[in-house]
């Protein structure tokens, strides 16, 4: 059976890949393929899981897709299914906070107080890697960054660029630098920071393909 895991664990990375290259059809078919795989799995624990992660993407791809309610659905059905792994549960729970801002769907003070919650926690937890850290800060971050706290959104994301480079996550540096060049954008216009840090961001997701972040980044300088 573990090799039955790694083949559906597969799938959920190519399909992430299907998506980060515009083939998000493709990439919806393989998950569905892979939830129908994983039912099989005897063993619950493992197959709840596997199913928390594939819903986790399938929420990601349909929010790419600017689905924001298909991808809503998704995305509670992973928390549902990963609350036995709080660091797992954690990224759902963010996920679904960034989906309904990018939708539009409203968010109340309960859910944005419940969401830093869980990512602070997610920064202290044990079984979380320095990697998981950098992104809980980040997505910490982000949350500020939505509630109008700019001076504490800085702050965060300037304190994941250490963790990132601790890391030695290049591509989580880029993530961090694109969100600071929103927020300086909004503080200084075309100022020095906004512009450095986007570009920065930019020449690495031109470099690995992503094109979902290429397009988000030149959304915010208007690059299109």
């Amino acid at each position: 059976m573990e090799a039955e895991e790694e083949r559906i664990k597969a799938m959920v990375k190519g399909a992430n890949q299907l998506s980060k290259i515009g083939k998000n059809k493709e990439a919806l078919e393989l998950l569905d393929r892979a939830f129908a795989n994983a039912q099989f799995l005897p063993d619950s624990e493992k197959k709840q899981s596997l199913q928390g992660l594939i819903c986790h993407y399938t929420g990601r791809i349909w929010q790419a897709m600017g689905r924001y309610e298909a991808a809503a659905h998704e995305l509670q059905c992973s928390i549902d299914f990963r609350k036995n792994d709080s660091v797992a549960c954690t990224y759902s729970v963010f996920q679904l906070f960034i989906c309904k801002v990018y939708g539009n769907i409203p968010i109340s003070d309960k859910e944005v107080e419940e969401t830093k919650l869980a990512l602070l926690k997610g920064t202290v937890d044990k079984s979380a890697t320095i990697a998981d850290i950098g992104n809980f800060l980040q997505n910490l971050a982000y949350v500020e960054q939505v509630k109008g706290d700019t001076n504490k959104a800085i702050l965060f994301y300037k304190t994941t660029l250490t963790v990132r480079e601790e890391a030695q996550d290049e591509r989580g540096l880029a993530l961090t630098k694109a969100r600071l060049a929103e927020v300086y954008w909004k503080i200084e216009g075309g100022g020095p920071l906004a512009i450095s840090y986007g570009k920065e961001a930019l020449e690495f997701f031109k470099r690995t393909g992503d094109i979902e972040r290429i397009g988000q980044v030149k959304k915010i300088f208007g690059w299109e």
